[in-house]
């Protein structure tokens, strides 16, 4: 795979997150932020609880990127154990 083809992919992601209504990358959103989204708050609880709020809010950008990366407007749990 090429520089220039992981660029397009990130820029589609880009474009798709924008279109489904998000303005702010993924790694601003905040925690309530990101429960907000139904897909989001549905996994919350499969999380460790012993995590800190940092780690668990990272650990949900990072599904909410790959879903985005899917172009999937729902993040699934395979997004989340990725």
């Amino acid at each position: 795979i090429s520089i220039a083809e992981v660029r397009e992919r990130v820029d589609q992601a880009i474009r798709f997150r924008i279109a489904r209504g998000q303005n702010l990358p993924n790694a601003k959103l905040k925690l309530p932020e990101l429960l907000q989204e139904k897909s989001l708050a549905q996994l919350f609880p499969l999380l460790p609880q012993s995590s800190s709020h940092r780690r668990q809010r990272a650990v949900l950008r990072l599904a909410r990127t790959l879903a985005d990366l899917d172009l999937s407007k729902e993040v699934s749990r395979e997004h989340l154990q990725r």
